[in-house]
């Protein structure tokens, strides 16, 4: 995004212009003599031209102000991005580890997550991008930062409930290192417990793997909108791993 600094000026190179002939015609017409001319405008065209000059310097300066404010936005952004793929990765290693829903829901550890509160995207800051040449990128990525937030809610949900219930009702069970079927854990369990850790996981699962897909698109098509607003700037860069679906995602 480049400012044309000679914009700004053609207003008043018009009004100079008209302003010349007037005066031109006035000398031919012997409406007034060059000497009167000089001394009656000499001192208001240069008052005038200073002012211009130093209202237009301090415009320019402001844009260019506007400009970088707006280049740090999108850097911003797309660290945040970066950050949001990374803590993803990390959860979905967790679950990666177990290769079916009945593992992934009793036998991945509850481990605390960070609250990522400052994972949040300012979209006040982004709001210039509603006048870009892909307005809609906002509101995806409004949804990007939605999915992320139901990732992070969901794995929380999910421990939560494993540490508050499944773990108490294993010990109570004394199932502790036992190798039990899926039906006799659900028939000793009891049907809530089983159900709600069986799909706490599969939610979890399912929300860590979206996000974990579609955060890197989403880097890359802010990434190009930046590249396109800003051309030749430079904006943070990631290489982001292939994404290969934890089992049972699909279920």
């Amino acid at each position: 995004m480049k400012i044309d600094i000679w914009k700004p000026y053609m207003t008043y190179v018009v009004l100079i212009i008209i302003f010349v002939v007037l005066v031109i015609l006035a000398l031919v017409q012997n409406i007034i003599q060059i000497k009167e001319l000089v001394v009656a405008t000499l001192p208001l065209a240069g008052t005038f031209l200073g002012a211009m000059f130093a209202f237009r310097l301090n415009e320019n300066k402001e844009a260019r102000k506007l400009l970088l404010i707006q280049r740090q936005s999108l850097n911003r952004s797309l660290f945040i991005l970066i950050r949001q793929a990374n803590a993803v990765r990390q959860l979905k290693e967790i679950f990666d580890t177990k290769s079916t829903q009945f593992e992934q829901a009793f036998n991945v550890p509850a481990v605390k997550s960070h609250e990522y509160t400052d994972l949040k995207q300012n979209f006040t800051d982004l709001e210039f991008l509603l006048e870009s040449a892909d307005p809609q990128i906002l509101f995806k990525l409004t949804i990007e930062q939605e999915r992320f937030d139901q990732t992070i809610e969901s794995y929380n949900l999910r421990n939560k409930f494993y540490v508050e219930e499944v773990q108490p009702a294993v010990e109570r069970l004394a199932l502790n290192g036992k190798s039990i079927t899926l039906q006799d854990a659900k028939l000793q369990l009891g049907e809530r417990i089983f159900g709600t850790a069986m799909n706490g996981a599969k939610n979890a699962v399912f929300h860590i793997n979206s996000s974990a897909i579609s955060i890197p698109l989403m880097h890359a098509d802010m990434l190009d909108l930046a590249r396109t607003l800003f051309v030749g700037e430079r904006f943070i860069q990631y290489k982001f791993e292939k994404i290969t679906p934890t089992s049972q995602y699909y279920m």
